[in-house]
């Protein structure tokens, strides 16, 4: 490992707590009010070559700490690594590279946080490429809540044990610049930044597991294990796939509900894990965050929605008059950012505009990139009636179709080259499962989302009259750091009442 690596180890505790021992008193009481995602990536091994996509393979997973080997580490190995560094690093710069090109060296705790920087881009680009792939798909409509951050991190660690024209696939659609350790090294910048964010009462966690088949754990590549474990926080945990499928499905449901507060309590369903299962990856990730500014319970009343299809609802709005609310305009939208204790973490809420395209309109600008660049750049701090409402909804979506579209499909073929995750051969990626869940309220969030800067808010005059933003109308909302605008959770909200 790198220093830059090292370095971003160094600021990242491992996930160790023991398994099924994360309930209490407190958590209890904010149960009701959390948000927890996680992604689930599967390899699952084929015995037949071009049988790949017959066996259910493992779902997807990452965290907070748990990714593949570099793609060039222990070139010497067997892997074929070096030949696929080298491609890769023909159409990409390394940090290093772009500060030797910009005449300065680069201390290490700048390269660190030049990579950081780099992950959170890379992070902007899947979230469009994968959200255009579910829109045209169809998954997209109605009510969507995913967690870009937690999918993200999950295929980080898959591409790590990619090869060739598989792994050129998954660097396009993750979006990635670096290339080997750096990658990775991103990543762990990325994740470390994330759990910073974490302070006083608010509460941020990603965590990473990797279960291999006991059958087949000397066939894990040790340069991707010392990856996992270094880059990534993953310890690697053995499962029976062969003799005790339905043990091994439950092992792994109770450690992602320990994470995510039994807000995901089955992400695995029956039949997905079978006998030609080889290696299951998880990242979950856990937000619970209270608002700056409170919303008054008392101040909180059924009003009208409009669905999409014209007839309305009536459901619990909460309202507030704020001063200092960072707005801003783009084409077809305004969007007013509210911010969690501490201001390091915002919630964007997206409202459009009542002759604009609805939520297609601000589905095409997340894809093109704009509206998450926009909503990245400096705000206008104004006197804002709010109005904004409760909202708890649930999504449970199988990735591998979307991801397939976006641009990976070789990953999920009998043509997939995972050689450098395991000496396997005939592995490929069975399933991707993702679930997310979110709970807004006059309290707070659970979810996670980055905001890139609200800088230079001024408050409008006392006695002006307050802009009014009600959120009367489907909207998108936004979960994202301030520094560097990763959005930890996206969610598209046609109909707020629960969809739990």
């Amino acid at each position: 490992m790198n220093q830059t690596g090292k370095l971003a180890t160094d600021r990242l505790a491992n996930d160790s707590r023991p398994e099924r021992a994360r309930t209490t008193p407190h958590t209890n009481r904010w149960r009701r009010k959390a948000a927890g995602a996680l992604s689930l990536i599967a390899a699952a091994t084929l015995m037949v070559t071009g049988c790949a996509r017959e066996g259910a393979t493992t779902p997807d997973t990452a965290s907070s700490s748990a990714a593949l080997a570099p793609e060039g580490a222990g070139s010497g190995a067997g892997s074929g690594g070096g030949s696929e560094r080298d491609e890769a690093s023909a159409n990409a710069h390394t940090i290093d590279d772009q500060s030797a090109e910009a005449g300065m060296e680069l201390t290490p705790e700048a390269q660190a946080d030049a990579l950081t920087a780099n992950a959170a881009q890379a992070v902007r680009q899947f979230t469009a490429n994968l959200h255009r792939a579910l829109d045209g798909l169809g998954e997209a409509d109605g009510n969507l809540v995913y967690s870009p951050v937690s999918t993200h991190v999950a295929l980080s660690m898959v591409s790590a044990g990619a090869r060739g024209d598989t792994l050129t696939q998954l660097r396009t659609v993750l979006g990635q610049l670096p290339v080997g350790e750096q990658s990775h090294a991103a990543e762990l910048g990325l994740s470390s930044h994330i759990a910073s964010l974490a302070t006083g009462d608010n509460i941020l966690r990603m965590a990473n597991r990797v279960w291999v088949s006991e059958q087949r754990r000397g066939e894990v590549v040790a340069a991707t294990e010392q990856v996992l474990r270094g880059y990534y926080g993953s310890e690697l945990a053995g499962a029976d796939f062969a003799g005790a499928t339905e043990q091994a499905r439950s092992t792994i449901n109770g450690w992602v509900s320990d994470r995510t507060e039994a807000l995901i309590p089955e992400l695995i369903a029956q039949g997905v894990l079978t006998p030609n299962t080889v290696m299951v990856l998880v990242n979950a990730i856990y937000f619970r965050f209270l608002w700056a500014e409170p919303f008054e319970a008392s101040a909180t009343s059924d009003r009208a929605f409009r669905l999409a299809d014209g007839s309305e609802a009536r459901v619990p709005t909460m309202e507030a008059t704020r001063s200092g609310v960072a707005t801003r305009r783009g084409p077809g939208w305004r969007s007013v950012d509210l911010p969690y204790a501490d201001r390091r973490v915002v919630m964007s809420v997206v409202l459009p505009d009542e002759d604009a395209g609805g939520l297609d309109q601000l589905a095409a600008q997340l894809v093109d990139g704009s509206l998450l660049a926009s909503l990245a750049t400096p705000a206008r701090g104004q006197r804002v009636h709010l109005r904004v409402p409760r909202m708890t909804l649930r999504s449970q979506l199988s990735l591998g179709p979307a991801l397939e579209a976006a641009g990976m499909p070789l990953v999920f073929s009998e043509h997939a080259d995972l050689s450098g995750l395991m000496t396997t051969r005939n592995i490929s990626l069975s399933h991707v499962i993702h679930e997310a869940f979110i709970q807004v309220d006059e309290v707070g969030t659970e979810a996670a989302a980055a905001t890139a800067a609200v800088v230079a808010v001024r408050s409008a005059a006392p006695g002006q009259e307050p802009m009014r933003f009600f959120v009367d109308r489907p909207f998108l909302v936004v979960v994202r750091d301030v520094e560097h605008s990763v959005p930890l959770f996206v969610a598209f909200v046609a109909d707020p009442r629960s969809s739990d």
